[in-house]
């Protein structure tokens, strides 16, 4: 899941014309299906496992992608998808 995750967050993101000035972790809205799913790594209708970031690494990972514009992340986000199989 990880893998399929970020290289798509990141073209999503680039296409749309998405910048963020700041950004938060991401956590869900208490009472929601998006708690249900980052809780238990779970979707509560399909069951399909899906991956949630709750290590400090795996959000600062997840986080470098929301700053793809950025020249000084351009190197750890090229980095990451290298590892991840997903390499330009």
């Amino acid at each position: 899941m990880l893998r399929r995750r970020y290289g798509g967050t990141c073209r999503y993101y680039q296409t749309a014309g998405f910048s963020f000035g700041t950004s938060a972790g991401l956590y869900p809205t208490p009472m929601t299906v998006a708690t249900e799913a980052w809780y238990t790594g779970y979707h509560p209708y399909t069951l399909e496992p899906i991956f949630s970031a709750k290590t400090q690494r795996e959000k600062l990972a997840q986080r470098q992608f929301f700053f793809w514009y950025k020249p000084e992340e351009r190197k750890n986000i090229i980095n990451e998808l290298r590892r991840i199989g997903r390499g330009i």
